[in-house]
């Protein structure tokens, strides 16, 4: 059986191209990426700060209210 390798340079060279069209023909999929990244970011962050002894219970209906804006 023959076998295939992959460099990390030959891999850039073909993962380069897919990443310019993305950029350029389908702005509004890269945009959902980085909003869902966001969103992510955010809720990881609100769920650390909720482990503080200091930290009030905050009402369900108010998070989806901010992640819907």
């Amino acid at each position: 059986m023959n076998e295939l390798t992959l460099t990390d340079d030959r891999l850039r060279d073909l993962i380069r191209p897919l990443l310019v069209e993305l950029l350029r023909d389908r702005r509004d999929l890269l945009r959902e990426l980085l909003l869902e990244i966001l969103e992510d970011l955010a809720l990881g962050r609100a769920m650390n700060d909720l482990d503080s002894d200091d930290a009030e219970p905050i009402d369900r209906a108010e998070i989806f209210a901010l992640l819907d804006r």
